[in-house]
């Protein structure tokens, strides 16, 4: 007679860690900056539900700025790794955005999509696989779904004397009035 207990504890060694470049380039006096980041996964587990997986991950970042206008997007790659402690393999999709937007004078307007081609409600895919015991399942949920925002901001200088330099290319900061 053979026994199936439901416990995704795994009782083996976990090991993750990564190598990544993370790089940055200014194009056309700095009106286009482009961000790159690739990472090159290393995981391996011991124990019930031992796996090993190598994998290549990429966020790459674009802004475009004319004038008082910006224009933002990234994209990040899909993603597979396996829970600290226990053996579910999660398989998360791609995630990507584009914003664009209008800044002066303390004010920003922008208009954002978020996955606005992903039209399915999973969030993950998650799998665990055992001598005895198995399973596929679909987590649902808003996190990857498409969605839109519009934002409309003002910031307000107050205490000492702040400085507004480029606030929609993050470059300028404003110094705090509390602090000092």
């Amino acid at each position: 007679m053979r026994i199936i207990l439901r416990q995704y504890f795994n009782g083996g060694n976990y090991f993750s860690e990564y190598v990544g470049v993370s790089a940055t380039g200014k194009f056309f006096g700095g009106k286009l900056v482009g961000k790159l980041r690739p990472q090159f996964w290393i995981r391996k587990t011991t124990g019930e539900y031992a796996w090993h997986d190598n994998q290549l991950t990429c966020t790459a970042q674009l802004n475009y700025y004319l004038g008082n206008f910006y224009i933002f997007g990234w994209y990040m790659t899909p993603g597979k790794y396996q829970e600290t402690h226990s053996g579910v393999i999660s398989k998360s999709p791609s995630k990507y955005q584009i914003e664009i937007g209008w800044g002066k004078n303390g004010w920003n307007i922008s208009a954002s999509a978020y996955n606005f081609a992903h039209t399915s409600w999973e969030d993950l895919k998650e799998t665990l696989t055992s001598e005895y015991y198995s399973f596929d399942r679909t987590t649902f949920g808003t996190q990857h779904h498409a969605r839109y925002t519009i934002s409309v901001s003002y910031t307000i200088g107050y205490g000492k004397k702040v400085q507004r330099k480029n606030e929609i290319s993050g470059t300028g900061t404003a110094d705090s009035a509390i602090l000092k």
